[in-house]
């Protein structure tokens, strides 16, 4: 039987293999931080089948956008 490969190696590979992967990415960054700033908690974390809670998310999504600004700000 073969291995499957991890999400994150999946992810990468299409970063590196589809040319609009990135922009796709940052899109999906950017609705899905818009999408919970409207949501309550209770149903931010059941998004994520209530197994990390809202605050956390909302946490980690704010992280990954303030990487993803200062990565675009360095590019010349």
């Amino acid at each position: 039987m073969a291995k499957k490969d991890s999400i994150n190696k999946r992810i990468t590979d299409l970063m590196n293999e589809a040319f609009l992967m990135p922009l796709f990415f940052v899109a999906g960054v950017d609705a899905l931080q818009e999408k919970i700033s409207t949501m309550d908690d209770a149903d931010v974390a059941l998004i994520f089948g209530n197994l990390i809670p809202a605050k956390a998310i909302r946490k980690k999504v704010e992280e990954i956008q303030q990487l993803l600004n200062d990565s675009n700000a360095n590019i010349s």
